[in-house]
C-alpha cells in the first residue's frame, strides 16, 4: 500500500493501526430524533507491522512528511485486493482520528462556475464528499446533538456519509453537486464536528 505522510514518522518494524478497517452494521439508530432509525456503525481496524519502506527506488528506515511513499505490510492480501483499503488512514495505535458516520462541517460556496451560477444547498440532497483520499456519497440533513446542535453556526451544515470516514476535526473537504451529468464541486469546508462510531478491538485483524 501507498500515500503520503500527512505528519508524525514512520519507521520500519513499527506496529501500525489502520481505520476504519472493517465496517460492520448493527442496528438502528434510537437515541437521536433526526438521526432515528438509520445505520448504525461499527468498526474493527486492521493492525500491521510495517515490513519495508521505499520511495520510489529507495528503501527507507524512517519516513517522514512530504512525497509518496510505499509499506509493505503483513495484511492478508484479501483485505487489500480491488483497492479496498483507498481512504483508509495509517497511523499509532491510540492517536488515531475518530472515525464518522455524520459530520458538521463549516462550509462557503463557490459564487458560479464558469457555465453557470451555483446555488444553496438543499436539505436531502445528495452530495459528493471528498475527504482525505476518501470519496463518499452523503445527504445533506439537518444539525442534530449527534454532531453538536448547541454550538450551531449559520455557515455550518451537517452530512449523513454513506460509508463512515476516518478523519481529524478542521480537516479540509470538497463538496461537488451533480449537474447536467456530472459532478461539479460547488463548496469547500472543514469539518467542526462529527458524530463517532464504536470501535471493536474484540478481534485484531492483521
Amino acid at each position: 500500500m501507498g500515500g503520503s505522510l500527512i505528519r508524525g514518522s514512520l519507521e520500519k518494524g513499527q506496529e501500525v493501526e489502520i481505520r476504519p478497517g472493517i465496517l460492520k452494521e448493527v442496528g438502528l439508530k434510537k437515541n437521536c430524533r433526526i438521526c432515528e432509525n438509520k445505520t448504525e456503525f461499527e468498526f474493527s481496524p486492521f493492525f500491521s507491522k510495517i515490513k519495508n519502506m521505499k520511495s520510489e527506488e529507495t528503501p527507507l528506515e524512517v519516513a517522514h512528511p512530504g512525497g509518496l511513499i510505499g509499506l509493505e505490510s503483513d495484511i492478508d492480501p484479501f483485505y487489500a485486493k480491488g483497492d479496498k483499503l483507498v481512504g483508509m488512514v495509517i497511523g499509532e495505535h491510540g492517536k488515531m482520528p475518530d472515525v464518522f458516520d455524520k459530520i458538521k462541517v463549516k462550509y462557503s460556496l463557490f459564487k458560479k462556475l464558469l457555465t453557470a451560477e451555483i446555488k444553496d444547498l438543499n436539505l436531502g440532497e445528495q452530495v459528493l464528499l471528498n475527504i482525505g483520499s476518501t470519496t463518499t456519497a452523503a445527504n445533506f440533513t439537518e444539525i442534530c446533538d449527534c454532531v453538536g446542535l448547541k454550538d450551531y453556526d449559520k455557515s455550518d451544515v451537517a452530512f449523513d456519509l454513506t460509508t463512515p470516514v476516518c478523519a481529524d476535526i478542521g480537516e479540509k473537504i470538497a463538496i461537488s453537486r451533480r449537474m447536467s451529468g456530472h459532478w461539479r464541486l460547488i463548496v469547500y469546508g472543514n469539518i467542526v464536528s462529527g458524530n463517532s462510531i464504536s470501535v471493536s478491538y474484540s478481534n485484531k485483524i492483521f
